[in-house]
């Protein structure tokens, strides 16, 4: 399923220098050394033309920015046959100026030399192909190229590609060549051939020439866009040697952003940080990106949006160090422009608990703990004060706050997971009483029923109940005892006889056993080296959780798909993987009848989250709906009513709390995964709940920038969901629904079953993880 959402951090703009070296190379076959250079800060003019004594005898050279700036005639930004010496003084004179583009203002800073091709309007042309659904690319061709293309979209002649497909040379020219003259079309015809096998092999994602001169005889590649899909960098090492990331047209990085940005490459981790506003009184330092989100939608809709000072977001596992340099850079940039009614430095964590990290010297909250300590008389000076925000329902007791944030001397207030990020704002600011927008109310929508036609019927992608209940037997792939513990944890408090975890796999290693906490004694799950002995000794397996590194989740993903006849689900819990081997495996297992969650973002591997109260739950750190104790609080040990579809898996500890508090618990959670292509949509999983009759109310957590929330809209609209839903968008808050959908005799509260007894040795003990 396509998801048109940013790629950030997958799909990377590829220099159009380097893209027209690629193209020369593979489609043309001719030799890599084509006439065309870079030039930047770092180039030594002399050198340059040392190196390329082709710019001096050349008849006419053409001059503009590599940059992935559209339209650069109509800014100015070309000049066409010209000498080397205008040339080199037209750059001299752009490099490192700013310009605007669109409403966003850059600085130029790369540029590239060629020869100056003459050649008539008549000869221009325009091919395009780019990557579409999880099933084909589109090929889009119009005989009339140029700076006046046009809407191509509705212009263009297109060929709709399978992933496996390179089509004939007829095919080629039936389709999109009809308004070429045969002379021309059989020489067009194989270069787009080969075209379509470089767009293939190489991973781009987007592949623009325009224009594409055809003369009689030959074909030129003039201008060219380019993107590529950055995951499939360990498969493209030699291919792409030659092809380098374009500086992209924006603002200048502070020093404090681009050291994040360089702190976390090439670690199991991301790291972000943006600064909007020095002198705003709310900092934070977060994990995930959808909390940051969440605070500046929350001060945007309190009318305080300049008081929010940046955007933060850490995911994966930085270490120790990285978080001690995150933080003692956040404490810098806060404490350089001071505010009368002084700061707030928020710390929120939705995995590992804030204060049992810092108080056992543990894990990332380790180097927070020490980064605060080296810098509290910058906090004092500076009137900061911290909010913490646990990822657990638990208190501190009065005295037992850790001495690493005691000594710091400054306000500390410590909040459990069941305080909302927007209440914090509210607090920070002095805002307690801040009025909620009544809008909120417009938010629950209770379509009118309409009698099932064919046009509306529900029709389910899976049955989540034959799919997930109390005698699912999953294989886990990759060494994820963290996530299998969790997994044991929720199996006991739900009082399952027998555990969900059947198998591990840990691709070619070796044939072992794991021993694992059960009820007041230890269970023993089997290791395998290979997922094909796993899944013949365990054939009561249903579900891989597929969380292994590199490579081998693709592979293993491919061997469970291909056994249908016993795999129903695939729960992808990894990242990493090219969206052109995420949709042949997407389209493997529609064709196979198997449902596939996932993947998730490079670097995001909460994205992808399944829970079923009282039967099952997974993620990639086991620990979704909290610890034992956070479970039974949040009534997760049993089914509710309310289904819960969302794409941010950080949040759902957060909405898995507002649930609890609100309605009689949940029936069903899903997050679907960040990539540009899911297994599943939206719509999959609500048509599910749609369709089971004790699903009462439905629950989406969308986000800007997708089309999947459309297409709930338009199912609202034609009656395919007829439940009450709760909808909105990263920020936005609906309350006392449940309430009120209970006083119109709509719902009816489920008895409660007793709470489960929970074993001392399964409870997390002081001073171990």
């Amino acid at each position: 399923m396509q998801n048109t959402r940013s790629t950030v951090g997958s799909e990377r703009v590829v220099s159009e220098a380097s893209a027209k070296q690629v193209l020369r190379r593979r489609v043309q076959e001719r030799p890599d050394d084509a006439e065309c250079v870079t030039v930047d800060c770092r180039t030594t003019w002399d050198e340059l033309l040392q190196q390329n004594p082709w710019l001096m005898t050349q008849s006419g050279l053409v001059v503009k920015p590599d940059q992935s700036i559209k339209r650069r005639k109509q800014l100015g930004l070309i000049q066409l046959n010209v000498d080397f010496e205008t040339a080199k003084n037209w750059i001299q004179d752009k490099l490192g100026s700013r310009i605007t583009v669109d409403g966003v203002e850059g600085t130029l800073k790369q540029f590239m030399i060629e020869p100056y091709l003459p050649h008539g309007e008549n000869e221009e042309c325009y091919l395009c192909m780019y990557s579409h659904t999880e099933s084909h690319d589109v090929v889009l061709f119009h005989h009339k190229g140029g700076v006046d293309v046009g809407n191509v979209d509705e212009e263009a002649l297109r060929l709709c590609v399978g992933l496996e497909d390179v089509p004939q040379e007829q095919i080629i020219q039936d389709t999109l060549l009809k308004n070429v003259p045969n002379t021309k079309a059989q020489m067009l015809g194989s270069f787009i051939q080969s075209f379509i096998k470089c767009f293939r092999e190489l991973h781009f994602t987007y592949l623009e020439i325009n224009p594409l001169v055809v003369t009689d005889s030959e074909v030129y590649i003039l201008d060219v866009a380019a993107k590529v899909d950055s995951k499939a960098a360990p498969l493209c090492k030699e291919s792409w040697e030659q092809l380098q990331y374009a500086p992209s047209l924006c603002r200048d990085l502070l020093p404090e952003e681009l050291h994040i940005s360089q702190l976390a490459a090439g670690t199991p981790c991301s790291m972000n940080l943006t600064v909007l506003n020095k002198t705003g009184r709310i900092w934070s330092l977060v994990f995930g990106g959808g909390t940051s989100l969440v605070i500046s939608d929350t001060a945007a809709k309190l009318g305080v949006r300049d008081q929010v000072a940046c955007y933060t977001q850490h995911s994966g596992r930085p270490s120790v160090d990285q978080m001690y340099r995150f933080t003692k850079t956040m404490i810098k940039l806060m404490t350089e422009v001071p505010h009368p009614e002084g700061k707030t430095f928020m710390l929120i964590s939705n995995v590992n608990d804030a204060i049992t990290g810092i108080r056992l010297c543990m894990g990332k909250m380790h180097g927070i703990a020490m980064a605060l300590q080296e810098d509290k008389e910058k906090l004092q000076a500076n009137n900061i004060s911290l909010f913490i925000r646990r990822s657990t329902l638990a208190t501190v007791p009065t005295g037992q706050m850790p001495t690493a944030l005691t000594d710091l001397d400054v306000p500390v207030h410590v909040f459990s997971v069941a305080t909302p990020v927007t209440h914090l704002i509210q607090r920070a600011l002095g805002l307690h009483d801040a009025p909620t927008s009544t809008d909120d109310v417009n938010m629950i929508y209770q379509p009118l029923w309409q009698p099932p036609t064919e046009s509306n019927k529900v029709v389910a992608k899976y049955d989540s109940d034959e799919l997930f209940n109390g005698e699912t037997r999953v294989i886990i792939v990759g060494l994820m005892n963290e996530a299998v513990q969790g997994m044991l944890d929720f199996d006991f408090v739900c009082g399952r006889g027998k555990q969900s975890v059947a198998a591990i796999v840990n691709p070619g290693g070796e044939d072992k056993e794991e021993r694992f906490l059960w009820a007041e004694g230890q269970v023993t799950i089997p290791v395998y080296s290979s997922i094909e002995t796993a899944l013949y000794n365990h054939p009561d397996a249903s579900v891989v959780v597929n969380g292994a590194p590199g490579r081998e989740a693709f592979l293993c993903a491919v061997k469970a798909v291909k056994c249908s006849h016993q795999i129903r689900c695939v729960l992808m819990i990894a990242g990493h993987i090219p969206d052109r081997q995420t949709r042949t495996l997407v389209q493997m297992a529609h064709n196979n009848g198997v449902l596939v969650v996932g993947p998730c973002m490079p670097l995001h591997n909460l994205q992808v989250n399944f829970i079923k109260p009282g039967s099952f739950r997974c993620n990639k750190h086991g620990n979704i709906g909290g610890p034992m104790d956070d479970l039974v609080s949040l009534r997760l040990h049993r089914p509710g009513s309310v289904g819960l579809v969302t794409r941010s898996g950080g949040l759902s500890i957060e909405l898995l709390v507002s649930i609890a508090g609100n309605t009689d618990g949940l029936y069903q959670g899903v997050s679907v995964g960040g990539g540009k292509y899911t297994g599943t949509s939206f719509m999959d999983h609500l048509m599910s709940l749609e369709a089971n009759p004790d699903v009462k109310i439905l629950l989406l957590l969308g986000e800007f920038g997708g089309c999947e929330e459309h297409d709930v809209c338009e199912a609202l609209r034609s009656g395919q969901l007829s439940k009450p839903m709760v909808a909105f968008c990263i920020g936005e808050c609906a309350e006392e629904v449940y309430t009120r959908l209970v006083s119109k005799g709509q719902l009816v509260p489920k008895p409660e079953p007793p709470v489960p007894n929970i074993p001392a040795n399964m409870k997390p003990q002081k001073g171990k993880k």
